[in-house]
């Protein structure tokens, strides 16, 4: 069995933490796209993409 060191998870917590801050760039972004501003879209880019298209979808229910 190979050893797991602190190098290893120090490594492993790096690559974690970029695609965290890649799925949540994206998230920001298409909630930008849906017509969210900045405040409500850095809130949104913590929640799922489904969460954000239903949001959008009641938005636009609420103008028409």
């Amino acid at each position: 069995m190979a050893k797991f060191t602190l190098a290893d998870l120090k490594d492993r917590v790096i690559v974690s933490q970029q695609k965290a801050r890649e799925k949540q760039n994206k998230r920001y972004h298409l909630a930008r796209e849906l017509g969210f501003n900045s405040y409500e879209a850095a809130i949104l880019q913590n929640q799922s993409e489904r969460v954000i298209h239903n949001l959008a979808k009641e938005r636009q229910l609420e103008v028409k």
